[in-house]
This record gives structure tokens, sequence and C-alpha cells, in this order.
């Protein structure tokens, strides 16, 4: 009878000590499990990774070789995979993007015609030049004193659309274009890729 008394007592005692133990143990368990769960669709859902691939043969980047078309700047993991790049832009950012990563954006204004370098436009035949400036006409850089001091190149800024070290580049009061985001009605305001339809 004694002995029968002890175990009901252990019993009780255990219940009372090891019942909510393991009740924690597993609140613990849900709540890590709740944070995965909840962390896993923003790891999906997160932007696009820089480049590290070659879109051509998937191999590791050589950050020597590279192709600016597009408003991108391509990289290669070797001089002859620029060719296939150049041949098809539009696949080589396609292929990348399903990688979960993406090239770097260029926008960089041709001096020679006014347009984005490496788009439909730029530098073609047929567009008629402009008498004023020699670039063609209605393009970015016609009669427009775009160039900053001592730069080579026009550099559109990717975060604004302006040209880059311009007064209108990056300024806080610009209006955001619901497209594109870039300033509204800036030189890359929804201009910046002929060849696909997002920036991401």
């Amino acid at each position: 009878m004694k002995n029968r008394w002890a175990i009901i007592g252990v019993m009780f005692w255990a219940g009372l000590v090891v019942v909510p133990a393991l009740a924690q143990q597993e609140e613990r368990a849900s709540r890590q499990q709740g944070q995965t769960a909840s962390d896993a669709p923003k790891a999906e859902s997160g932007k696009l990774k820089p480049q590290t691939v070659c879109p051509i043969m998937g191999g590791k980047i050589n950050k020597k070789v590279f192709v600016d078309v597009a408003g991108y700047r391509i990289y290669a993991c070797c001089p002859p995979c620029l060719a296939k790049i150049k041949a098809d832009p539009a696949k080589a950012v396609a292929t990348l993007k399903a990688k979960g990563e993406k090239p770097e954006l260029r926008l960089v204004v041709c001096p020679k015609c006014g347009e984005i370098k490496g788009t439909a436009k730029c530098c073609k035949p047929d567009a008629k030049k402009c008498p004023e400036c020699g670039l063609n006409k209605g393009s970015i850089g016609c009669c427009k004193d775009l160039k900053p001091a001592g730069q080579k190149d026009i550099v559109i800024c990717p975060g604004c659309g302006e040209v880059k070290g311009s007064d209108k580049c990056c300024k806080p009061g610009a209006k955001q274009c619901s497209k594109c985001g870039l300033n509204k009605g800036a030189p890359g305001c929804c201009k910046i890729d002929r060849f696909t339809k997002d920036r991401s």
C-alpha cells in the first residue's frame, strides 16, 4: 500500500515538473518553426543578387571580361562568351535572372549619337542628325550640355535617371515615376532598356 502511494506521489511530482518542461520545449520548437517559415518567403521573394556567373558557360565571372550592352554591363568567364552575349543580350539577361542574379546597370550615353549605349537607337545609321550639335535629333544628349566636367562619357545615374553629377541628379524633391522609379521625365525614365521590360 505504501509503495502504491509512493508511486502515485512520484507520478504527481513528475507531472508538475516534466509536463510543463515538455510544453515549454514544444512552444520553443513551434516558435523556431514559425520564424523559419516566415523568413523563407522573404528569402525567396528577395532582390536578385549581383552577377557572379557567366550567362553563357555558367562559370565564375572574370571582372576584366565584360561587355556594355542594352544599358547593362554583363561579365563573362572568357572573351569568346562576349560575342554570344552581344548577339542576344536579352537571352543573357534572362539566363542570369533565372539563376537569381542580375547584371550591373550601366546607363552610359554614347557621345557620338546621344542615345544610351548598346540600345537599338545607339549610332543608328538612318537617324536624323541635329544640325546644331550633330547628335541624333531628339536624343538624350541632343543640344543639352549634360556632360559633367572631366567626364569622358555621359553617364545616367541608376538611382534617379538623371545625368550623373548634374544639378538634377538624385535631387531630394524630385517626383519619382511610378513605373520605373526614376525621376519623372528624366532622360532614363522608362527608357532604361530596349531589350527587357523590367529593371530588376
